[in-house]
């Protein structure tokens, strides 16, 4: 992954957290929120490093948990523990397919928001949880599996965009 893309993912992570925090989205699929922010660790976790997904998972999950009523830094640590497993098991997986990117689509987007849960508990609080939780965890990953080839495919047309300049020769 090179800095352009980088940065863009950067900026859009910047713009949905804020959209994701306010709850703009929220109502609009049967009353469950639609969290993108997994699928994004999931894009940096398998086209870049171990720095580019901790800078990404910092940005984002601090930015996201200031915007919404997540303790600070609950977001950033279940968003890193998920990529760094991603990482982990990057030789393992078929990154260019379209059915394995909508497979960890589900996979993060399901996993995240359980280990959201957890370090919420961890911390000695008491969030409202009951079995419509499950479907809403539910939605979360359904979402995450139709979002995450779209959001592979944009990216990896910016990056194959951003270097395919040609460089001009002086006279």
């Amino acid at each position: 992954m090179n800095r352009l893309t980088f940065v863009l993912l950067l900026g859009v992570a910047a713009l949905l957290a804020f959209v994701e925090g306010r709850g703009i989205i929220r109502e609009g699929v049967f009353g469950t929120r639609i969290d993108v922010l997994p699928v994004l660790v999931t894009y940096a976790a398998l086209r870049g490093d171990l720095y580019t997904l901790v800078g990404f998972t910092c940005f984002s999950g601090l930015l996201f948990d200031a915007l919404s009523a997540n303790p600070l830094g609950v977001s950033m640590m279940s968003l890193t523990l998920v990529g760094v497993l991603l990482i982990q098991m990057r030789g393992l997986i078929l990154r260019n397919q379209v059915l394995a990117q909508m497979a960890l689509g589900t996979c993060v987007s399901t996993l995240n928001p359980i280990v959201n849960l957890f370090l919420v508990w961890a911390l000695g609080m008491n969030p409202v949880v009951g079995w419509g939780s499950i479907f809403q965890i539910g939605v979360m990953g359904i979402s995450g599996a139709i979002l995450a080839p779209f959001f592979f495919m944009l990216f990896d047309w910016l990056e194959a965009e951003s270097v395919s300049y040609t460089h001009l020769t002086l006279p």
